[in-house]
């Protein structure tokens, strides 16, 4: 047993794989030797962004954990851009939740907006110049802002707008071309959660017109919204970005 607080952890054997064939193994992936392939896989974690964001209003105050609620990915040639939205709650507020009474409303009722863009043509060429040294982390900038309930009304408009769109994906073949080359949607609700990803083979007529206004809007939210009343913003990875490239040297 390990003690955690005033709980006690049951410590055991890794559950086992069990396969209908003869034998079995269980191994997992060297590192690679390619740095773009690491470079990649970081930028991926950064742009899927944490499951959650903690909200401290005052020291004394315990953390307030932020969800998850959406996520929009656009990829366009030598760059994508992630835009993300964590709130309380991700259906109706639950009346006996014991932190309504320990939080301002303005901090309840917000929201945080998170942005990532990652500048992969930038890492592409210093990868493919010889005088260049190696990239040790993807070139991204990212931005996360706290908006009060006052100042969310912008992001809650185009969470509506996005939960519009999100009548499934579209099944007919895409006659044009266009300019990006790869959405994705995330959203979690109450009820369960909407994880798709398309490329310009299928198109998806609804989100299509969404997605841009998103990312613009809410970006610039991210980027514009100023210092927020709050002690300490926490992003929780499920797993740090580090395990993600395990060839970086992390101190």
């Amino acid at each position: 047993m390990k003690q955690i607080g005033r709980r006690r952890v049951e410590v055991g054997p890794i559950p086992s794989d069990e396969c209908n064939a003869q034998t079995w193994k269980v191994t997992s992936a060297p590192p690679s030797v390619i740095p773009a392939f690491n470079l990649e896989a970081a930028a991926e974690a950064f742009l899927r962004g944490p499951l959650w964001i903690g909200i401290k209003s005052d020291p004394a105050q315990s953390e307030m954990l932020f969800h998850l609620l959406a996520r929009v990915c656009l990829s366009v040639v030598g760059s994508r851009v992630s835009v993300s939205i964590y709130g309380r709650q991700r259906g109706r507020p639950d009346p006996d939740d014991p932190q309504r009474e320990a939080f301002k409303p303005e901090i309840l009722n917000g929201l945080v907006v998170r942005h990532v863009e990652w500048n992969e043509a930038e890492n592409k060429r210093r990868l493919h110049s010889e005088r260049s040294v190696i990239p040790q982390w993807p070139a991204v900038r990212i931005r996360n802002a706290f908006l009060a309930s006052e100042q969310s009304i912008v992001a809650r408009n185009h969470l509506s707008a996005l939960d519009n769109a999100l009548t499934g994906l579209g099944r007919e073949a895409r006659r044009k071309s266009c300019r990006w080359e790869e959405m994705g949607v995330f959203r979690s609700y109450d009820w369960g959660n909407i994880d798709i990803l398309w490329t310009p083979a299928r198109r998806h007529e609804s989100l299509e017109k969404v997605v841009p206004g998103w990312t613009r809007a809410l970006s610039r939210l991210a980027n514009t919204a100023g210092r927020a009343a709050l002690a300490e913003m926490e992003i929780i990875y499920r797993l740090p970005p580090s395990c993600f490239n395990p060839l970086a040297s992390v101190p």
